[in-house]
This record gives structure tokens, sequence and C-alpha cells, in this order.
């Protein structure tokens, strides 16, 4: 069997998936085309992210009270790409009011081996899936289905900033019924499965522009009724420049509290982006505050992906 099948390497992109849902983006709210670019890295399990969106903003309210401001109507295309897996389709946003957002994402959906992080089936829904395990696994690429269902509840109160973030993704492998290591959670699934995330963050907005606090992770696989906690802390730079209505970096670690393989041991990830609109230079319109300052209420949404 070749190097590139015995290495016991391990990819998950979910929790940079999970950390863009919280990503403050621009409170710049007019109408056009956005190019929105996200790329981040983890450690425990080791993981990459791109991700790419090219969406159209509709505003939907000419309201400028601070509930209305950001109502908006954002769809596009989206490209997720990492070392072990490919989504491209098509994304919408829908935040009809500051407090709540809705992202609906679907799109084709592959594993691919050419980096050594493919496709690896598991000998039935206990199987065991540690490091050498895998390593032993022939990968292939297997095509299938991604869709994700995203509503966020946000909520800010002087300095402080509470959200939470529900993801229902919907996966399905074409001309198979088994189960695998699914890559962006790091967990067994079956080839048609549903996994449930749910992420709950508070943070503190610290001069204006730093925001720092806590988040609790949890992950729910039904097709293997595998549960996984975590809970770590987070700190995002938002602000704008030039033509860029946002430009962010964010870190965050912390601790599994719950995990079959990763009890109690530590991860990290790392991550920025940005957000460029595409026509003439960026305008400040009267009365309207900076995208940093406005960024922190409307709009935690990744798009993804990073969550």
């Amino acid at each position: 069997m070749s190097d590139q099948y015995k290495r016991p390497r391990r990819v998950s992109i979910q929790l940079l998936l999970l950390t863009l849902l919280f990503i403050p983006s621009s409170a710049e709210n007019r109408p056009g085309c956005i190019l929105q670019l996200n790329l981040g890295g983890c450690l425990n399990p080791l993981g990459m992210l791109l991700d790419t969106r090219l969406l159209y903003r509709l505003p939907l309210s000419q309201d400028t009270g601070i509930l209305f401001r950001t109502a908006r109507l954002e769809g596009g295309i989206i490209n997720e790409w990492s070392p072990g897996d490919e989504m491209i389709g098509f994304g919408v946003n829908i935040e009809p009011i500051a407090v709540f957002n809705l992202w609906i994402k679907a799109g084709f959906y592959e594993n691919y081996h050419t980096f050594g992080f493919g496709y690896r089936p598991l000998d039935g829904r206990n199987g065991p899936y540690h490091d050498t395990v895998l390593a032993d696994i022939r990968q292939r690429s297997k095509p299938g289905s991604r869709i994700s269902l995203a509503p966020s509840l946000k909520m800010k109160l002087a300095a402080f900033v509470i959200a939470d973030n529900f993801t229902l993704n919907r996966i399905d492998f074409f001309n198979t019924n088994e189960y695998f290591y699914e890559i962006r959670t790091a967990l067994p699934h079956a080839s048609h499965d549903i996994d449930c995330v749910n992420d709950l963050i508070a943070l503190y907005e610290w001069n204006k522009r730093p925001l720092a606090g806590l988040n609790y992770n949890l992950v729910y696989v039904r097709g293997t009724a595998i549960r996984q906690q975590r809970l770590g802390g987070i700190v995002i730079y938002n602000t704008s420049r030039r033509r860029l209505t946002s430009l962010f970096g964010l870190i965050t670690g912390g601790i599994y509290l719950e995990s079959e393989l990763r009890n109690h041991s530590f991860y990290i990830a790392a991550l920025g982006g940005f957000e460029l609109p595409l026509r003439g230079r960026k305008q400040r319109q009267n009365g309207e505050r900076s995208a940093s300052e406005n960024s922190l209420l409307h709009s935690f949404s990744i798009w993804s992906s990073v969550i």
C-alpha cells in the first residue's frame, strides 16, 4: 500500500465552518454584487478551509433603525474547498431583522483522495475510527450532495454580544449504503445522514473593535448517535480598509468536554477573510457608522461556513 494511504492524518473543517458562522460582516447594506473570501486552519483535528462566495445583496428595508437597517437578502454561488472535500453550489442568506438570519446552502459535494484525505468506509455503525485504523483504509473519491440550514439568533446589550446558531446538515453519497469517516466533523456517519450542530457564543466588545468571549459547541450525528461537546475561548478583530467593507481575523481554542477520541484534549484554530463590493469605491452614506462599529449585532453569518 502506498505511503499516501498509510499516513494517519485527519482533516476536519467543521470547526472552521462553525467559527465562520460568527464572524462580523460588513454593516454596509447597499444593493450589488459582493465577493467574500475566507481562509483558515485548525489543529486537533488537522484542518484547512478555503471558502469563496460570489453573492448579490438586496436590501429589504429603507428603515435606518437598528433592527432593520441591515435587513437583506443575499444569494449566489459558493465554493467550499479543503484538501479532502469540496462543495460547489448555491447559497441564500435571509436577514429580515437584525436579531435573526437564515443561511441555506445546497450543492454538489465530493470527497476526493488526491491529497490523502479521501472517502473512507468504516466497519459498521460502531466501527473504530482512530488514526491507526484510518491509516489502513484505502481511500477513494466519492460524489454526493450536501444541504445545510443554519438559523441564527443574535442580541447585543451595551458591550455584550450573545448569539446562538443551529446548523442542520444533510449528506447523501451516491450509489452507496454504508458507514464512513466524515471529515468535516471527524466523526462516523452513515452514507445518507444528518448531523446537527449548535453553537452558543458570548462576546465582549472591547474598544469598539476586538471581541473576546466563550464558545460552546455541541455536535450530534443521527445515523451513529454520536455526541461531541467543546468549550473554548474566541477573539475576533473586524474592521474595514479602503474598498474592503469587512476585514477580519479570528483565533479560537479550547477543550473537548465530551468526545470518543479527543475527550479532555485541546484544539486551536485561526481564520481570516474579507468582503469586497464588486462596484465603485466604497462610500459612506450620511449618518452611517463604519462597518466595524455596526457589525456586532446584525451579522454573524458566513456565509459557514466558515461554517
